[in-house]
């Protein structure tokens, strides 16, 4: 009996190596980790993909916001992007986009610069066993910062997740703060300082 349990285990942890291994997660790890030795705080998402099964993003620091429970435990999620027109129609599609990035589209001014802010938070209603994504537990959307009240679609796009895909490393933390402190990098201020 345990030799079926250790033959699982092994091949349950060869298939999630092998997954790392094929994605991008070890790249974003090491970001992650250099972020929170020199500023407290590291923060990378793991999304579904269909080519790798899983695809990582490190977040540069100062690009990004986020909010803790009750619990003290990170579970809100919100940055601002830069995306050109091309990439955003793209992404999105065109009849997503605000009136201002259809006309540039059109005029084939595809580099112009777009500012959109994405969002993770908890869905108060959402259930893991919901039929749509959007009523899931936590609720993702990405909207334009500039768009006009008169624009017909006010989120670029509205999805969801059964589980937070957001990993927020902090070095170290009182529980009400919700970004790291007293990292290695801040310890050595300091003596940093002196030298230069």
């Amino acid at each position: 009996r345990s030799t079926e349990v250790n033959r699982w285990l092994t091949d349950f942890r060869d298939i999630a190596l092998d997954v790392m291994e094929r994605s991008n997660f070890y790249t974003s790890l090491g970001l992650l980790i250099e972020d929170e030795l020199v500023f407290g705080t590291g923060c990378m998402a793991i999304f579904e993909d269909a080519r790798s099964i899983i695809r990582t993003h490190a977040f540069p620091i100062g690009s990004y916001a986020l909010a803790q429970n009750g619990r003290f435990e990170v579970d809100t999620f919100c940055r601002e992007l830069t995306l050109t027109v091309r990439s955003l129609v793209t992404r999105f599609g065109l009849e997503s986009c605000s009136k201002r990035v259809q006309e540039d589209f059109k005029a084939r001014r595809f580099e112009n610069p777009v500012a959109v802010r994405h969002m993770i938070r908890p869905n108060p209603s959402g259930k893991k066993e919901a039929l749509f994504n959007y009523d899931l537990p936590w609720s993702e959307c990405y909207w334009e910062k500039h768009a006009g009240h008169m624009d017909k679609a006010e989120f670029l796009s509205e999805s969801g997740y059964a589980e937070f895909p957001i990993i927020a490393a902090r070095w170290h933390k009182n529980d009400e703060d919700v970004y790291g402190t007293r990292c290695p990098a801040i310890n050595q201020l300091g003596n940093i300082k002196m030298l230069q």
